[in-house]
């Protein structure tokens, strides 16, 4: 057996988990942890069958703090991934526990002696990227995007209805904006003095905040499935092929809109500098990286995506950006209890920087700016593509 990174504790716990879960009676032959998600505990276990060969599984120890509500969490994945497996395409596979449930999840296995709780899938043979580099990533990111949405655009009604909201007001932007004035009005931790800059600007931008949401709530866009966490590392890509498989990592998919995955992957994506940048002057939004997300998603949804919603894309890109300026700005107001602010110091030490979240806020507030100058251009920019893709 080869084991990497984890104790004899963990070994016996992963065994346990083993032994509660449909299609796992094998021999262990490795565990392998899995650290590039920061939230859950995840390893990659390969599994002997006799006379069937190796099979990899993703053991995952959900993290309760952050999804409270795991259960309609796994409840909406099971609809999403059910729906896009009965089209023939490849999604996530989850595992059902054997026996008596020890949660309300028929995915969830219940360890009572660690009290934790997890779930198993299907290792999907695939390789990842960290960031998008090349206007093929791009491009593959905005199809991928675009992708998931057209395979749940045809969802049945009373399975769309099924899927829950599971982080309330999750991009509710007027939402975030009331709790950043209610933590202003109260500042506790007397910080407001040491960004008033940023404050005014953000306050002045607020009439815009329900510029998704007001269209969203009356229907002027359709309500769709969202995935809320389109980082490039979240889509497998094809080992030999080199082109987009599938998306995972499917905890935050909601209700909502393809505007909040575009504009999220725009954020992070078509930013010149890292969000942990403290050189905020430093900071551009990349057009033409922009340019290829909107054309790798149109060029999928060409059939389903409304002018509205083409319309509505570069609004995306900034509404997303000021949502996560207004929480790394609330976060630092608040005293840093949401967003982590250690950061390692010059010999690899990590430490509390006081000022890193509004640091971020101001790398997030110099990113609205330069999509605030160059805004006529990418309408048209985008206009343009619609354009070329429809002829």
């Amino acid at each position: 057996m080869v084991i990497k990174g984890i104790s004899q504790e963990q070994l016996q716990e992963i065994r346990r988990v083993q032994e509660h879960f449909e299609g796992l009676a094998g021999k262990i032959m490795s565990i392998e942890p899995i650290d590039n998600g920061r939230i859950n505990k995840t390893y990659k276990v390969a599994i002997s069958f006799e006379g069937a060969g190796f099979k990899a599984f993703i053991f995952r120890a959900i993290n309760t703090h952050v999804f409270k509500n795991f259960v309609a969490m796994m409840n909406n994945t099971q609809i999403i991934t059910e729906h896009i497996r009965n089209k023939g395409e490849t999604t996530l596979y989850f595992h059902p526990v054997i026996g008596e449930l020890t949660c309300e999840s028929p995915t969830v296995y219940f360890d009572a002696q660690t009290q934790k709780y997890w779930t198993v899938c299907d290792y999907i043979e695939s390789r990842t990227k960290n960031t998008p580099e090349s206007e093929a990533d791009f491009l593959a990111l905005g199809r991928m995007i675009g992708k998931f949405s057209l395979q749940l655009s045809d969802l049945p009604k009373e399975k769309f209805e099924q899927i829950v909201e599971t982080i309330p007001d999750f991009h509710n932007t007027p939402a975030r904006f009331k709790t950043f004035e209610g933590i202003l009005a109260d500042d506790e931790y007397k910080r407001s003095k040491t960004c008033m800059e940023e404050i005014t600007f953000l306050v002045l931008r607020s009439y815009r905040a329900d510029a998704i949401t007001h269209p969203l709530e009356r229907g002027k866009i359709p309500k769709r499935v969202s995935h809320n966490d389109t980082k490039l590392n979240n889509v497998l890509f094809d080992t030999y092929t080199g082109l987009e498989k599938t998306i995972i990592d499917l905890d935050t998919t909601m209700p909502g809109t393809v505007l909040y995955d575009l504009g999220d992957a725009a954020r992070y994506a078509c930013n010149t500098e890292s969000e942990e940048s403290v050189e905020a002057e430093k900071v551009h939004f990349d057009s033409q990286k922009f340019a290829y997300l909107v054309k790798g998603l149109l060029t999928t949804m060409k059939e389903v995506i409304t002018q509205r919603e083409v319309d509505m894309l570069v609004d995306a890109a900034w509404i997303i950006t000021y949502e996560q300026a207004l929480r790394f700005l609330t976060d630092y107001l608040d005293g840093d209890k949401y967003f982590s602010n250690l950061v390692p110091d010059e010999n690899g030490r990590m430490y509390n920087r006081e000022t890193k979240n509004l640091e971020r806020a101001r790398v997030q507030i110099a990113l609205l700016q330069s999509i605030e100058e160059q805004y006529c251009e990418l309408t048209q920019m985008v206009g343009t593509i619609w354009n070329q893709i429809q002829n």
